[in-house]
């Protein structure tokens, strides 16, 4: 959690690349970069080298700060067009990452109708601490409310 603190810069950029990089929040760099990322991403890239259509095999996903690394993950592995699913993460990447791909990104946001009836949202999905990194994709609003999905 306390990763999450870390507000310095780091540049994002595709694997091979020191181009059209994307900017993140240091902790969430820190939650990518781990002693076994390039073992991971070679796995990934072998297992989507297996796949009949290997430009649809890919799905990162992840939880908070992992939903975080997963939008990272995206960025960096974005040459194998990546779908992005989070739950409950930061705000991670910048507004004018060239590499936010809207149809192929969603994120859930837990919420709940409040004491006086309005809808009360999950803190961190929606906190803004750090100006120019946004929230992207479809945003799913998960509730207690079983009669429909609201998307914004």
């Amino acid at each position: 959690m306390m990763q999450n603190c870390l507000f310095g810069e780091q540049n994002v950029c595709p694997t091979g690349s020191t181009d059209n990089c994307c900017q993140t929040r240091t902790g969430f760099w820190e939650a990518y970069d781990t002693n076994y990322r390039t073992q991971l991403e070679a796995d990934l890239r072998n297992c989507t080298a297996s796949c009949a259509n290997p430009n649809e095999c890919l799905v990162l996903t992840g939880h908070s700060q992992g939903g975080s690394a997963a939008q990272i993950a995206a960025v960096v592995l974005q040459d194998l067009n990546p779908q992005v699913i989070t739950f409950g993460n930061e705000r991670t990447l910048n507004a004018e990452c060239p590499h936010l791909n809207a149809t192929r990104w969603a994120r859930y946001a837990n919420t709940r109708v409040g004491l006086w009836g309005g809808l009360e949202y999950d803190l961190w999905p929606f906190q803004y601490f750090d100006r120019g990194l946004v929230n992207f994709g479809y945003t799913l609003l998960v509730t207690d409310d079983t009669t429909g999905v609201a998307n914004i």
